[in-house]
C-alpha cells in the first residue's frame, strides 16, 4: 500500500489526537455550542439541558471517528480483486479510539472514559459499514468489462 492510500485515514488520526492531547484546541469551536445549546435547553428544564449536552457529547466523538471509518476505504481497495476485509479497518479504528482515550491520561483538561471507546468504535464501524457498501457497489462495476470496444477505425468492435 503507498502513501496516498493512507493519507486520509492518516490525516483524520492526526486532527483526533491534535485534539485528544490538547494541541488544537477546539474549546473556541465547540464551547459556545455547548454553552448556547445547554441555556436554551435549560430554560425547559435542566434535565433536559444535561440530555442535550450529552448528546453534544456522543456527537463529539461519532462524526471524527465516522469520518476515520470512511477513511479507511482506500484501505479496503483491493489491488488483487479480492474481497476487502473490514477487519483490518476496524482494527485500526480501535487502536485510534483506544489510544485516544489513553492520551487523556497525559491531558489534565481530559478524562478518558471506557463510554468514550464505545461510542469511538461505534461511529467507526458505522463509517466501515459505509465505505464498505460503497467499495463493494463501485467494485464490480470498475472491473467489468466495457459495453463496446471502439477499433482504431471507429467502429465499434462488439
Amino acid at each position: 500500500m503507498s502513501l496516498r492510500e493512507w493519507l486520509p485515514f492518516l490525516s483524520c488520526c492526526a486532527v483526533i489526537f491534535g485534539v485528544t492531547s490538547g494541541f488544537i484546541d477546539e474549546t473556541p469551536m465547540v464551547a459556545p455550542l455547548y454553552d448556547g445549546v445547554a441555556d436554551r435547553v435549560s430554560a425547559v428544564s435542566e434535565t433536559t439541558g444535561r440530555l442535550a449536552v450529552e448528546a453534544l457529547n456522543v456527537l463529539a466523538h461519532v462524526v471524527p471517528f465516522l469520518l476515520l471509518g470512511l477513511a479507511t476505504f482506500p484501505l479496503l481497495q483491493s489491488k488483487s480483486g479480492k474481497k476487502p476485509d473490514p477487519r483490518f479497518a476496524l482494527f485500526l479504528c480501535g487502536g485510534v479510539a483506544l489510544g485516544s482515550e489513553v492520551c487523556q491520561f497525559l491531558v489534565p483538561a481530559h478524562t478518558p472514559e471506557v463510554f468514550d471507546v464505545a461510542v469511538n468504535l461505534a461511529g467507526s464501524l458505522t463509517g466501515i459499514t459505509a465505505a464498505g457498501m460503497f467499495s463493494a457497489a463501485r467494485g464490480p462495476a470498475a472491473q467489468s468489462p466495457p459495453i463496446a470496444d471502439w477499433g482504431s477505425d471507429g467502429v465499434i468492435m462488439k
